[in-house]
């Protein structure tokens, strides 16, 4: 087993005092407490935590942030950003069977956090610089962390999944999905963009809820008659009278079409020319000059309170099912100066942004939470840390337009990192052009995680509608073992050629290369081996014990 050094280096000018203590968890899992004292109330300064290791037989690097093999190379020298709304602080060392050499999580889950890996060329070792307090904190006297070291010859997914287990048993309870959480989705965004009208909207969702889709998401442009792929829209929040003139009644035909109805909302963004710009023009974290639009600061109360009623506003006047709040993690500086530091923090109820991130989906989730029960709120990565799981319900990946393979390999990540939670594809839609067979593939690619899809339907050739309503029914019919059961990718380097997922009594393997060589190993409860290059499915029985396949 492998040995890790763990430092602290801190400011030496500074009042505060650093100490570490190490316990052991369990054989092979350590954890080092980071405690910082001040004899006055001051701001925490920046400090770093180093973890050292041998590089011995570590082939690849992994953190949640990565998403296909040219990011998961074995030399690191990229820095990572963790926050409240930016994922959640874990990295880890594997070898070339599959094997944890060292999974590293860190306690901090809501104020910014960077993890720095490196490679000691001389000493041959692996390095991890963890540094905290980067940007300003409330001033204290105290200050205490936790990182978990795994040192345990697991299995990969074995130990990210039991790292991710520990961060989210800090944080508290995620938000228990509804049921619609993992009901198939169809979404606007790639299909029309912002060239969409209830007309165009309900035709599609008509087509959508006969192959067996259950959820709508009305994506950016119902609150602007432009078509600009900017925010300068965004921020008053008024329904487009010209693309929607009867908002309610229009909710409510989708709705009788036995479909949830959920509607997009960009939450910092606020343009230019808004009413709300006028009114928040002082209360901004910075400008994004490319989008037309500002990002609002969460520290102030008015802000988060207009946002509040913004939300429960629509919620009353339309009837819906839920909302899709995007753009939580550009609440943030993007590398500029805080306004707040010149201005004394005036106004602000809170110093650094993560609390007050955290103060708004508080205050706006209990708000929606009492006015309707069982409401869809979907997150988008990277704000899918543990923190962050306590307010939304639906897990989306990042867009990825056109990359099965982004797909594949961040719904994977994600159901190591947030067991419980319903884990949402990014939307498919592939070229007018495709055939049936380049559909499915999208959509294998996909499978393990709740499917949602952008495509015209009121275009799709009947033998691609075919495919996905057989994949949705397959979904539904495995729903247990397929989104909700315990899941285990294989060979994260090669970008999982094989991922499984397994409940109680069924277990799902999908194989994506057909050059590679799987062993199932001993069949003890029904097994169903899908082969994404060609659609087939082999079924086995309980208590069957194949030989060795290639496929």
């Amino acid at each position: 087993m492998l040995v890790p050094t763990v430092d602290i280096r801190s400011d030496s000018s500074s009042s505060w005092r650093f100490t570490q203590t190490t316990s052991e968890l369990e054989p092979g899992v350590r954890l080092v407490r980071i405690r910082a004292v001040s004899d006055r109330l001051s701001p925490v300064p920046p400090f770093t935590v180093d973890v050292s290791v041998p590089a011995t037989d570590c082939e690849t690097a992994w953190n949640p942030n990565f998403g296909c093999a040219e990011n998961l190379a074995p030399l690191p020298w990229w820095g990572r950003v963790f926050n409240i709304a930016r994922t959640q602080p874990i990295q880890t060392l594997l070898s070339r069977r599959d094997e944890n050499r060292l999974t590293l999580a860190v306690g901090e889950l809501r104020r910014t956090v960077h993890l720095n890996p490196s490679f000691d060329e001389s000493a041959f070792a692996r390095h991890v610089a963890i540094e905290f307090f980067r940007e300003p904190s409330e001033p204290m006297t105290s200050y205490e962390t936790q990182i978990r070291i795994d040192l345990r010859p697991v299995g990969f997914a074995d130990a990210v999944s039991s790292a991710a287990a520990w961060q989210s048993a800090r944080a508290g309870s995620a938000a228990t999905p509804p049921p619609a959480a993992f009901d198939a989705v169809y979404s606007t965004w790639y299909g029309f963009h912002k060239d969409l009208d209830a007309r165009r909207v309900e035709d599609e969702c008509r087509e959508a809820a006969a192959l067996g889709m259950k959820v709508v998401i009305l994506d950016d442009g119902w609150q602007t008659d432009e078509e600009a792929r900017d925010y300068a829209s965004c921020g008053d929040w008024r329904v487009s009278a010209k693309r929607f003139p009867d908002m309610r009644g229009h909710v409510a035909r989708v709705q009788a079409m036995d479909l949830k109805y959920v509607v997009w909302f960009s939450m910092p963004f606020v343009g230019e020319e808004t009413a709300a710009y006028a009114r928040f023009r002082d209360r901004m974290l910075r400008h994004v000059p490319e989008l037309r639009c500002w990002v609002l600061d969460p520290r102030f109360p008015e802000v988060r309170a207009y946002l509040r009623d913004v939300y429960l506003r629509c919620l009353r006047e339309w009837n819906i099912d839920g909302f899709k709040l995007d753009f939580v993690d550009a609440f943030g500086l993007d590398g500029g100066t805080d306004p707040a530091v010149a201005q004394g923090y005036a106004g602000r109820d809170c110093r650094s942004i993560p609390d007050g991130v955290e103060k708004l989906l508080n205050e706006v989730t209990e708000a929606l939470s009492a006015e309707k029960r069982g409401l869809l709120l979907e997150f988008r990565q990277s704000y899918v840390g543990p923190e962050i799981r306590k307010y939304g319900n639906m897990m989306r990946v990042g867009d990825c337009p056109g990359s099965a393979l982004r797909n594949r390999v961040h719904i994977a990540n994600l159901r190591l990192l947030c067991e419980g939670s319903s884990v949402h594809s990014d939307m498919l839609r592939w070229n007018d052009g495709d055939t049936p067979e380049d559909a499915r593939w999208y959509i294998l690619n996909s499978i393990f995680g709740t499917v949602q899809y952008s495509v015209v339907l009121g275009k799709a050739p009947d033998a691609v509608k075919s495919e996905i309503a057989k994949w949705i029914a397959f979904a539904d019919k495995h729903r247990a073992a397929l989104l909700k059961g315990r899941i285990r990718p294989h060979r994260p380097e090669l970008n999982y050629p094989v991922v499984e997922s397994e409940s109680d009594d069924e277990r799902i393997v999908v194989i994506y290369d057909p050059t590679v060589a799987f062993d199932p190993g001993p069949i003890v409860k029904r097994t169903l081996v899908v082969d994404a290059t060609s659609g087939a499915v082999t079924e086995f029985a309980g208590k069957e014990n194949p030989s060795r396949r290639k496929r």
